[in-house]
């Protein structure tokens, strides 16, 4: 609905992915950092926000967000790392 719409667009919310404390731990990965989650060919990079009460192994990432879509079934297994893809 966004597309056409830059005012509409600029109202959106920042792209953000979200994992628990012990996740960004396990994987070394800092909060406000950039962070990109990939499976397969597909791979979406935003901001990495660790967000308290998420549940550990679990990686939240917006399903229509401009530019960090994935378009994947809940609970598919994903590898996030460090940085942003350029490939």
């Amino acid at each position: 609905m966004q597309e056409g719409e830059p005012y509409l667009a600029a109202t959106a919310r920042p792209t953000v992915i979200r994992v628990s404390p012990a996740t960004a731990g396990a994987l070394g990965l800092q909060h406000g950092s950039p962070a990109t989650v990939s499976a397969g060919d597909q791979r979406a990079s935003a901001t990495l926000i660790v967000t308290d009460g998420m549940v550990d192994g679990v990686v939240w990432v917006p399903s229509l967000s401009e530019g960090a879509s994935l378009s994947l079934a809940s609970g598919s297994p994903v590898k996030v790392s460090a940085g942003v893809s350029h490939e």
